[in-house]
C-alpha cells in the first residue's frame, strides 16, 4: 500500500519519512541506539513497531507488514443550508500527550470538502478526535468528535469570518502580537493572530461567540482575557494595562552615588508578594 509515511524515533529525535505507491520502506541515515517506527498510509490504521536497539552498520529488515483498515468519518460542511466546498478538514494522527508534538510536526490526516460540501476523513482510530475546519472566507472551527463504527454523517455549519479590532494602551506594554485562541487555552495551536502596531491590531478571521485573546511579546504572554465577538462585521476590544512609574535616588553613606547606581525590579505574582 502507498503512498504513506513513517514516523521515525531515533534516540529521541523524530522525523517523518515518506514512501511511494510501491509500499517499500527504505530508511537510511539512522544512528546506532534506540529506534521505533510508526507506519501510516491513507485510509489505513497506523502500525507501531516497538523500540529496539540498533548497532552501527546494522540493517533491519521489517519483512512484509499489513495495515488494517481504519475508521471513516463522513460529513458535510455548510454555510447555513448551502454546501461549502474547499474547506480543509484535519485530524491529528497522534492524540493525548503527543498531540502538541504532532501539531509542531504538521502530522495530520487531511481532507477537503467537495462541491456538495461533503468530506471523508479515513484511517482514524476509534475514540475522540479533535477536528479543525479551515474554510477560506469563513471563521475556523474546532470540533471534538467521537469516532465510532457506523456513525451518522457529521453536519458542520460554519460562520462567516468577523473582524476583531484590538486597541491597547499604554503601547510600550502591549507586546508585538495579538493572538485569538478560538478553541481555548487547551489548544493554543488553534488560533489566529495579527501584528500589534502602535497598540492596535486587527484579526480578520474571528468566529462569533466567546474566545480567548492573548497579547504576546518576546515569546511571553503579557495579557489575556476572554472576549465576546458579536455578529456584526467588526468587534472592538479596548485593553488598558496598569502602568506605574518608580522614581528614587540611590545613595551611599547618605549621599547620592555619582554613578547613579543600579536598580533591579523583579515582578512577582500576587501570591508570591503575600509570601515575601
Amino acid at each position: 500500500t502507498g503512498p504513506g509515511d513513517v514516523l521515525v524515533n531515533n534516540n529521541g529525535a523524530q522525523r517523518i519519512v515518506p514512501f511511494d505507491e510501491s509500499g517499500v520502506v527504505d530508511i537510511g541515515g539512522l544512528d546506532a541506539g534506540t529506534l521505533s517506527l510508526e507506519i501510516r498510509a491513507s485510509r489505513l490504521l497506523s502500525r507501531a513497531i516497538g523500540a529496539r536497539t540498533l548497532d552501527a552498520d546494522e540493517t533491519w529488515d521489517l519483512g512484509t507488514l499489513r495495515l488494517e483498515p481504519g475508521a471513516v468519518l463522513t460529513g458535510r460542511v455548510l454555510d447555513g443550508e448551502t454546501p461549502l466546498p474547499g474547506a480543509r478538514v484535519r485530524a491529528l494522527r497522534r492524540r493525548d500527550k503527543d498531540a502538541a508534538l504532532a501539531v509542531v510536526m504538521n502530522d495530520w490526516i487531511v481532507a477537503t470538502s467537495a462541491d456538495a460540501g461533503s468530506f471523508i476523513v479515513a484511517g482514524l482510530a476509534p475514540g475522540p478526535h479533535l477536528l479543525p475546519f479551515d474554510p477560506a472566507g469563513f471563521a475556523s472551527r474546532v470540533m471534538e468528535v467521537e469516532i465510532v463504527a457506523d456513525a451518522e454523517p457529521l453536519k458542520v455549519t460554519l460562520d462567516r469570518a468577523r473582524g476583531l479590532l484590538i486597541d491597547c494602551a499604554p503601547i510600550r506594554r502591549c507586546g508585538s502580537e495579538a493572538r485569538l485562541l478560538y478553541a481555548g487555552s487547551a489548544y493554543p495551536w488553534a488560533s489566529s493572530s495579527a501584528v500589534l502596531e502602535n497598540g492596535r491590531a486587527r484579526i480578520a478571521a474571528a468566529p462569533t461567540g466567546e474566545a480567548l485573546l492573548r497579547l504576546v511579546g518576546n515569546g511571553h504572554i503579557i495579557h489575556e482575557r476572554t472576549v465576546q465577538i458579536g455578529a456584526t462585521p467588526e468587534t472592538e476590544v479596548q485593553i488598558r494595562l496598569a502602568a506605574a512609574t518608580l522614581r528614587g535616588t540611590v545613595t551611599s553613606a547618605g549621599s547620592a552615588r555619582p554613578d547613579r547606581g543600579i536598580v533591579e525590579l523583579l515582578v512577582r505574582a500576587e501570591v508570591d508578594r503575600h509570601r515575601a
